[in-house]
């Protein structure tokens, strides 16, 4: 029995590397496309939008999958299986509130970090369509922490490969559709609505909104991702047996396995936020600085880079987005 848990475990681990593996591979291969859709303007927006997204996405994350995982795992291996569903019931509840706490956090400072923060008002509207993903990712991880608590990986990595896709084809064509509706509307003087006196210009305004569109595919990757785990929850279950659930003790109070699910979830928290928090520090300071620099020195980088902006047509407003992106 012992032997059979162990090659389960390693089997499982292993499944979850190749998962991992591919989806970072699909990721690198998103990164060059999209650049070539968006251009260095777009990934600009796209990669600010992203560096307020992480923290906030991480903090909502972090440690609960890990405490349910643990507890789901703990009551099995002791016989509880009626505690270990109450626990995912309990876990869901927290985890939905969590979703939209932080969902909601982050579109209230949408504004402040775009226009204050960064001083890049174009890309509140990329913050907005990626912001709903917090809700459907912690939702999503519910299903996962609870499956991974059973021993079991595939759930996991087969929707991290579902989510990868969808983020990657999603994101892919919205931000293609975009540009070409957009860049159809330049030869008439008008551009979604704003009136422009050249490509450039013309192009300037498309960027924030095929940052958006992209944005907008890692959003639906994760609506995927969760709409397979939903159908795979109704339909396979987890594999408890009357016979397990008739002898197993009664579960435990709301209140205990709450607190028994934040107790251990605490130290992740913590150390998730500092990571998180230094990186944003690091963003934030980076574009600021690249902005200061624009500003006061615009002939002195226009020289610098001098190729590399004429060939990408990039206005001086855009320079320091541009050279984020880059």
């Amino acid at each position: 029995m012992q032997e059979n848990k162990k090659q389960n475990l390693i089997g499982g681990a292993f499944v979850l590397v190749l998962s991992t593996v591919f989806v970072k591979v699909l990721g690198l291969m998103y990164k060059i496309p999209l650049t070539t859709f968006i251009g260095e303007v777009g990934r600009g927006y796209f990669n600010a939008a992203y560096n307020i997204y992480t923290p906030i996405f991480a903090i909502s994350m972090a440690g609960l999958p890990v405490a349910l995982s643990t507890l789901v795992s703990h009551n099995v291996a002791l016989g509880f299986y009626r505690n270990a569903r109450k626990i995912f019931r309990v876990a869901f509840m927290l985890f939905f509130v969590m979703g939209v706490v932080g969902t909601f956090f982050l579109l209230l400072i949408a504004y402040p970090y775009s226009v204050y923060l960064i001083n890049s008002k174009q890309t509140l509207m990329s913050i907005v369509c990626i912001a709903p993903s917090v809700f459907f990712c912690c939702v999503m991880a519910t299903y996962r922490g609870y499956y991974e608590g059973l021993c079991d990986m595939k759930p996991t990595a087969i929707s991290q490969i579902i989510e990868a896709i969808g983020k990657t084809v999603l994101g892919l064509a919205f931000a293609y559709i975009v540009m070409k509706v957009g860049s159809s509307q330049i030869p008439q003087g008008v551009v979604f609505g704003v009136k422009i006196s050249s490509e450039a210009e013309g192009y300037s305004v498309i960027y924030p909104y095929s940052a958006a569109g992209a944005v907008l595919g890692v959003t639906a990757g994760t609506v995927v991702g969760l709409i397979y785990l939903i159908i795979l929850k109704r339909t396979r279950k987890d594999g408890f047996t009357k016979a397990q659930l008739m002898s197993s003790p009664y579960p435990q109070p709301t209140s205990e396995i709450s607190r028994k699910l934040i107790r251990t979830a605490i130290p992740v928290v913590a150390s998730s936020l500092i990571v998180n928090i230094t990186n944003l520090i690091d963003a934030v300071t980076v574009q600021n600085r690249l902005a200061n620099a624009v500003a006061r020195n615009t002939d002195i980088i226009k020289q610098m880079y001098n190729t590399a902006l004429t060939a990408s047509n990039t206005l001086d407003r855009d320079i320091s987005t541009y050279l984020y992106g880059v």
